[in-house]
């Protein structure tokens, strides 16, 4: 996976850290380990963490010079059945295209560069691959994607999640940045593509199939409102709603436990937090963020007891950092849960074939990078058939099928 590594690869990346030329660095050899991830996580590029052992021979006899040491973290795209659809999607080109053109005008506006809340990147190529900053090696981690968050990780991701949708806003009025947005969106104005229509019809017929029995027979409404859920008219309607609203940010677009690191000071506590993985972000509203978040990230008791001040908490900081980065734009309370309200779709598209994904029991994990395999009719490995032997998932989709037979297809 790791075959667009050359020596000049090595030299190009050690000097945009260094910010120094070829002839000052002597690469003395470098590896890498391919095994960093847990069995399920499901990340759809393949990923490894590179180590290289060089000098910086500045003025200095050779002799004098320790080796340094250096870890990387790189993501190349694969061949498997997950990695095509990424593709039909436009995942990879996007998240080039993020670490290349926008991440970087995003992080010259912050006053402190090295607070930034994304890994630093340091080299790709035209078979999009990519190499970024080790942030493992800085003490960052991702929680237990099984047990989800509290409270506590919830308030410090969605106060970096608002600094990035505040941003883009202060990027979409000085360059345009929605042109920028190489990514096709699942549900688009024009309707649903080919590819996006075939993933949805191959996923939810395998999740309502792998659904336990008490659960269908508690909740027939939540079962017929998933067996039509691929019909063209529903999916039209869903794309008509999500097109409609009128405060729209830059979504991260798969913002959820997997893919945001927290470091942790001495006692445990969290003290900073860090977004990876921008192959999926899109140009609309917040609330698809927020709900995405919500469903696949946050203990159901949490979100009962918490989410007005979770929201409360993304609205102050989002609109704290307009201010502060002079943009005329704000998003009102009023507004959000209006959002919340038409979007509400987009809880059920997450609940039926994005959280079976995410959830995998791991001992029994989806292989996403095993090479064989339909799409179109293993519906992305058979997610659900596997999850459904995980006690956790079935308690998550028990609690939001009780919530939304009670409340109607409210987040609110």
């Amino acid at each position: 996976m790791t075959s667009f590594i050359s020596e000049n690869t090595l030299l190009a990346i050690l000097k945009t850290k260094h910010h120094c030329e070829f002839s000052s660095i002597r690469v003395l050899d470098w590896h890498t380990d391919e095994n960093i991830l847990e069995a399920g996580s499901n990340y759809t590029t393949r990923v490894s963490r590179l180590t290289i052992r060089y000098r910086l021979e500045i003025g200095t006899h050779e002799d004098d010079i320790s080796p340094l040491e250096e870890h990387f973290f790189v993501k190349v795209p694969g061949n498997a059945p997950l990695y095509e659809l990424a593709k039909g999607w436009g995942c990879y080109v996007n998240e080039v295209t993020m670490y290349t053109e926008v991440l970087p005008q995003m992080r010259r506006i912050v006053d402190n560069q090295d607070e930034f809340f994304v890994p630093r990147h340091y080299y790709s190529d035209d078979d999009l691959s990519l190499v970024l900053e080790d942030l493992s090696q800085s003490g960052y981690k991702c929680a237990d994607r099984i047990q989800q968050l509290d409270i506590e990780h919830c308030f410090y991701a969605l106060r970096s999640l608002a600094k990035f949708h505040a941003l883009s806003v202060k990027l979409e009025t000085t360059i345009g940045l929605a042109e920028c947005v190489k990514r096709e969106p699942i549900f688009r104005p024009e309707g649903v593509s080919e590819v996006n229509m075939a993933f949805i019809k191959s996923q939810v017929p395998v999740f309502i199939d792998s659904l336990p029995q008490n659960l269908k027979d508690r909740y027939p409404n939540m079962v017929t409102y998933f067996e039509n859920f691929s019909c063209v008219e529903v999916l039209n309607d869903i794309t008509d709603r999500l097109t409609s609203t009128k405060f729209n940010v830059l979504c991260h677009g798969d913002f959820w436990t997997n893919n945001i690191m927290f470091k942790y000071d001495k006692y445990g506590t969290v003290e900073d937090v860090k977004l990876i993985d921008f192959q999926y972000t899109m140009w609309s509203s917040p609330v698809r963020d927020l709900i995405h978040f919500t469903i696949n990230s946050v203990k159901f008791d949490v979100y009962v007891k918490y989410f007005p001040l979770m929201l409360r908490i993304y609205l102050d900081t989002l609109n704290r950092v307009l201010i502060q980065l002079n943009c005329p734009k704000n998003y009102h309370m009023d507004s959000l849960l209006e959002d919340l309200d038409t979007m509400y779709p987009i809880a059920l598209y997450v609940l039926g074939c994005v959280l079976p994904i995410g959830q995998p029991d791991p001992d029994d994990p989806i292989d996403s990078m095993e090479p064989n395999g339909d799409v179109e009719t293993k519906s992305v490995m058979n997610s659900t058939t596997k999850t459904d032997k995980q006690k956790q998932f079935l308690d998550i989709l028990a609690n939001w099928f009780e919530h939304f037979a009670k409340k109607g297809t409210n987040m609110k």
